[in-house]
């Protein structure tokens, strides 16, 4: 499953049952890929991720608008061998 349930604090008493994590965030449909293990490279900041071992978990927040490219996400999908109804499954 590549979600959890994450329980947000402002009280300051569950500092035991506090877990602070990284985050970043990805629009529509490249969230679906990686959270599916479909895109497996983070390609649009090289950087961003060099700081953290290889391993380290990093809590992925999915923006509600779609990124608008035109649809060449699902050419990209079909040519890595994925037919309609696998790739209808991750919008």
């Amino acid at each position: 499953n590549a979600a959890i349930n994450v329980k947000v604090s402002k009280d300051s008493s569950d500092d035991a049952n506090k877990v602070e994590m990284r985050v970043f965030s990805m629009n529509l449909p490249f969230a679906a890929l990686l959270a599916n293990e479909y895109k497996t490279l983070e390609t649009r900041n090289g950087t961003m991720f060099t700081p953290y071992p290889e391993g380290t978990k990093i809590l992925l927040h999915v923006g509600q608008r779609l990124y608008p490219d035109g649809n060449k996400h699902v050419k990209v999908m079909r040519s890595g061998g994925l037919d309609d109804q696998e790739i209808e499954k991750l919008k």
